[in-house]
């Protein structure tokens, strides 16, 4: 199993964490002073291709709840970015969810967001990070990471807050309502109390926060006088009975203890019990989806994305399997682009990988042989950005064409999937239709333009996506009406897909439009640049609205 890093910074000093899988396998602290910073390059510096999380628990994380009109998951990502610009314009680290609909009204969507808010002391920690080309998979908010807890922790609380001590120094409190975490802070010590063991200071600090909570949770009417408040303290299963004997219930506020132990137990955790909270919530790290992390900037991941990758490619090219479980993932990778795919796209690698295997279990001999397999596996780290119009549901047709022997002599050089709106989509295809067009028949010109226009004015702003397909046929070893027939066949297979508006071959080294005679040059105005084997298609798939087939 492949070793998983965990670099935990706790607002002050970085430890790391290595996991191979439920086991701790080692753990070692670094101080943010000289010795410390060396120690630390040290260890990055020996273990530069090791992939690696961070996990934060910061003081300055900050939390706010926001609502916003319940729209289509195109219009949301630009109602999510106007709520972070409003909050939190100058942080470069900022985080956005969805946790459900309002119960009244309208029934708005509310928003959890969160920022690093001061990152100067995580700074020095970044720079090496960078410096030493780590592959970082993400920055994860320990807070966020908390609703891993629910299911062992909760019962059937409608509000409950969770604290824990993952340093000496402070208390984390996390409230959940309904099981969404709705705010979250860090409670630090008076110093006095930071390097002594004051188990009854530590209590009284505890039942001072909670009650502070329960009274602004209810000035700020999220509970209401009459609602119970829930406090679940996770401690040393040693400090349990003591911590029973010091607590305080109130009339609305009961406290109630979990053992460090029984978590660990739970999920089966092994090496950990005697680096404490810290632990657990690391080894909750390594089951995340990386795709989905809370704060790291595409550039921070690049290195990661580019491993990932390699990584899947490398898998293929060794089994002959089909690459579309690699291009899922890449598509995944590129959505990051979008700002908040973690609220709109969610995709697990491992629900990726059980889809390719239904897919293509059965017919994967067959696809294995296919000659232009190794040329796919390579032009899928080329996919454009923007997979919010989930491409992967239309793999396994087009893998299905790819993989017939009739088009192992079609090999594709890049795919570029994109949004448009209709009106855009509209004039593309006008646009190539009119070449096509016999530029003297007027009547013809103008049946095309009445075929594309719009009913309404809502149907000219819907989204559609497009798919170009560009690539080169091999002629060699092949006859000439064959080579045609093999791309008019491509065509034909394309335009059966399910989803498939429109099929435009708009580059070709054998026509076979319509409107134009067999040649062995490409189709179109003269450019003064041609490529005798190269194609370019452009397939439009159907999206919620937009223009006719063509």
């Amino acid at each position: 199993m492949t070793m998983e890093r965990i670099l935990y910074f706790s607002g002050y000093r970085m430890t790391v964490f290595d996991w191979d899988g439920k086991l701790l396998i080692g753990s070692r602290d670094f101080q943010p002073d000289e010795e410390g910073f060396d120690d630390f390059e040290e260890l990055l510096e020996g273990s530069v291709r090791v992939p690696t999380r961070l996990l934060v628990d910061m003081i300055e994380e900050d939390f706010r709840r926001e609502v916003i009109p319940h729209v289509n998951r195109f219009d949301i990502s630009t109602l999510i970015q106007r709520q972070l610009d409003r909050h939190y314009r100058d942080e470069d680290y900022v985080h956005a969810k969805v946790i459900g609909r309002s119960d009244v009204g309208r029934r708005d969507d509310r928003l959890l967001l969160s920022a690093l808010t001061n990152t100067g002391l995580l700074a020095p920690w970044l720079d090496r990070l960078a410096t030493y080309n780590v592959r970082l998979a993400g920055i994860w908010s320990l807070p966020l990471l908390t609703e891993k807890l629910l299911r062992p922790i909760l019962k059937d609380d409608k509000n409950a807050l969770i604290v824990s001590r993952q340093v000496r120094s402070a208390l984390r409190n996390s409230y959940f309502q309904d099981g969404k975490l709705l705010l979250s802070r860090q409670a630090k010590f008076d110093k006095d109390m930071w390097d002594r063991d004051d188990f009854e200071g530590v209590m009284t600090n505890l039942e001072r926060g909670a009650l502070e909570i329960h009274n602004f949770l209810i000035n700020q009417r999220i509970m209401s006088n009459q609602d119970h408040l829930k406090v679940y303290c996770i401690l040393d299963e040693a400090h349990i009975e003591n911590a029973r004997s010091l607590s305080h219930d109130a009339e609305r506020v009961h406290y109630s203890f979990v053992s460090l132990e029984s978590l660990f137990k739970h999920f089966g955790i092994q090496g950990g019990e005697e680096h404490g909270a810290a632990a657990l919530f690391s080894y909750l790290c390594t089951h995340v989806n990386p795709l989905t992390d809370h704060y790291a900037t595409r550039k921070q991941k690049s290195t990661y994305y580019q491993y990932l990758v390699n990584r899947f490619i490398t898998q293929v090219a060794e089994t002959g399997s089909l690459i579309c479980i690699t291009a899922a993932v890449v598509l995944a990778l590129r959505s990051m682009d979008l700002g908040q795919e973690q609220v709109l796209v969610t995709r697990d690698t491992a629900h990726m990988s059980e889809l390719y295997a239904k897919e293509y279990g059965e017919i994967e001999t067959q696809l294995s042989t296919a000659s232009m397999v190794q040329d796919t596996v390579t032009l899928f780290s080329q996919i454009d950005k923007d997979a919010l119009q989930a491409p992967q549901k239309y793999f396994a047709p087009l893998g299905d064409i790819l993989g017939q022997p009739d088009f192992a002599n079609l090999h594709l050089k890049e795919l570029d999937w994109k949004k448009h709106t209709a009106t855009e989509i509209r004039q593309i295809v006008l646009s190539e239709r009119l070449q096509q067009q016999d530029q003297n028949n007027s009547s013809a010109q103008e049946a095309l333009f009445n075929e594309y226009q719009f009913d309404s004015e809502e149907e000219e702003l819907r989204v559609q996506a497009a798919l170009t397909i560009k690539g080169e046929i091999d002629t060699n070893g092949r006859a000439y009406r064959s080579t045609i027939r093999s791309m008019q066949q491509f065509v034909q297979q394309l335009q059966k897909i399910e989803g498939v508006q429109t099929v435009l071959l708009i580059r070709t080294a054998v026509d076979v439009r319509d409107s134009a005679r067999f040649t062995d040059q490409i189709g179109g105005p003269d450019t003064g640049e041609r490529d005798s084997n190269a194609f370019e298609i452009l397939v439009v798939f159907a999206g919620t609205g937009g223009i006719g087939n063509a």
